[in-house]
């Protein structure tokens, strides 16, 4: 390694980050000229400063001439023989190279998930730069979906179904993956049904046989609490050739991908969020401090009409989601298309404050006796055991709620409280 690797390693793993597939330049065309991966990799040296961008002009011609006599050189060949770098760069630049093709991959994985409700979105920027930083730690790539499991932010059948998805399934661990996509043993046993369906449709075995493989599915998942898949049953006991295998499962594949149509949710989702940008662009939101009221003004003119379900879909996606004003009157601001002009989309309700406590006496708490009337004996007289007054409890208030959702809790209503002066007496419970 050159005697600045820790920067140029260090600059090579931020172009990693980045994402940018440059090891997939176009090429010449030409029975010599660079593939695509070839003239990919020597670029990506370039971006990462393994070597000097001067010297690429000239590693691209060198390249040419050996392709000439010798159809199958490669890009690692050249590097090795004109030696610009270490084994260990060589070793270091390819593995920068998969972790770009495998990141990329991911970022699809992750809007897979985000727009299937497989996993949320935090959870999916999370697990992208757990990856990165064990990528500049060890140079390893992991793959987001084991980062996902390993943190319960995803099924084991969500995983597999995105994999399935994206085609990154291994044909020798397809049968694993299509029972992993099965949660429920109704899941289950569908799955085994289409599986069925297809070797028969096919002619690779005949009803009775599968009939018997399903028989001999259910004894040892009785056994072994584990249901083992139905290919491999039919393998074992009518010795289904790998070949046949491999083709149900290939068809199986495709079946799945359809039943599933991950690919669907996802052009849904990245209209939806077209929609939002455009939305967002022509308008321009606030709350109020206590978020009992949200404003919509218009910033930008409309080109194009605005449905009100996109508006509404907008209006969710930043926090506005309660007290949404009438339809009509949303329509009224729209077609206006006024620059300026501003609505309060949405009204909050404000807690209600309940009744605190208070005392109900039975006498007169005014009263206050004259001379004459102590002397002739006439003040108020009570005895051992009389009610003198009653201790009526608060009344709690009512929750609001913000144009968010959220409750808003009411301020606490305050007890009544009694205290006695320098008359002697007692009190007990409520009376």
């Amino acid at each position: 390694m050159n005697p600045d690797a820790k920067s140029v390693h260090a600059d090579a793993q931020k172009t990693a980050d980045t994402g940018a597939r440059i090891f997939q330049a176009p090429g010449k065309k030409g029975a010599h000229a660079l593939t695509n991966a070839d003239k990919g990799l020597i670029t990506l040296a370039v971006k990462c400063r393994l070597i000097p961008a001067d010297q690429k002009n000239a590693l691209i011609d060198t390249f040419e001439q050996k392709r000439r006599t010798r159809p199958d050189f490669t890009a690692e060949q050249l590097f090795k023989e004109t030696q610009p770098l270490s084994d260990e760069d060589i070793e270091f630049l390819f593995a920068v190279r998969h972790h770009l093709e495998m990141k990329m991959l991911d970022k699809k994985f992750g809007e897979l998930g985000v727009a299937n409700r497989f996993v949320q979105a935090k959870s999916v920027k999370k697990a992208l730069d757990i990856q990165s930083t064990i990528f500049k730690e060890s140079n390893q790539s992991k793959l987001i979906g084991d980062i996902l499991l390993e943190n319960q932010e995803i099924s084991k059948a969500d995983k597999a179904a995105i994999l399935l998805t994206q085609d990154r399934i291994k044909e020798d661990l397809l049968s694993e993956a299509m029972n992993d996509i099965a949660v429920s043993k109704m899941d289950k046993i569908s799955l085994n049904m289409r599986f069925g369906a297809i070797a028969i449709k096919k002619q690779f075995i005949s009803i009775d046989q599968l009939n018997q493989a399903l028989r001999v599915q259910e004894k040892k998942a009785e056994e072994t609490r584990a249901k083992p898949y139905l290919g491999l049953v039919l393998k074992e006991l009518f010795g289904l050739e790998e070949q046949k295998l491999s083709r149900i499962l290939q068809i199986q594949k495709e079946m799945e991908k359809k039943r599933l149509s991950l690919e669907q949710a996802l052009d849904r989702y990245n209209s939806e969020t077209s929609i939002n940008k455009r939305i967002a662009q022509r308008f321009e939101y606030r709350f109020s401090k206590n978020k009992l009221a949200a404003y919509l003004i218009q910033v930008k003119p409309g080109y194009e009409d605005l449905l009100l379900p996109d508006l509404k879909n907008w209006l969710y996606s930043i926090g506005i989601i309660w007290g949404i004003c009438p339809d009509k009157e949303i329509k009224a601001f729209i077609d206006q298309n006024r620059l300026g002009n501003e609505i309060k989309i949405a009204r909050g309700r404000a807690p209600e404050k309940g009744k605190d406590g208070r005392m109900e006496f039975y006498f007169d708490t005014q009263f206050i006796a004259s001379g004459a009337e102590q002397e002739a004996d006439l003040l108020p007289m009570v005895k051992k055991g009389d009610a003198l007054a009653k201790q009526i409890p608060p009344q709690n208030g009512i929750p609001g709620k913000d144009v968010s959702g959220f409750s808003l809790t009411p301020a606490p209503s305050a007890p009544a409280f009694l205290n006695c002066g320098q008359a002697r007496g007692s009190f007990h419970g409520r009376r």
